[in-house]
């Protein structure tokens, strides 16, 4: 039996929208393709699969 899907909106600027969307076209995926992807990394990794660190201003 296929696993129930949700929705998730989240709000981000059109042009970093636009940006995400055409790398995500460039390797084959669509945008929630990737979310989904970044997701699946987070459980496995048990937390964010980068540095996350505070911009020096």
């Amino acid at each position: 039996m296929p696993k129930e899907k949700i929705t998730i909106s989240v709000r981000i600027d059109k042009d970093k929208k636009e940006q995400f969307e055409s790398i995500c076209k460039a390797i084959g995926l669509n945008a929630s393709d990737a979310i989904n992807v970044f997701v699946r990394k987070v459980i496995s990794e048990n937390g964010i699969p980068f540095p996350v660190r505070m911009n020096k201003g």
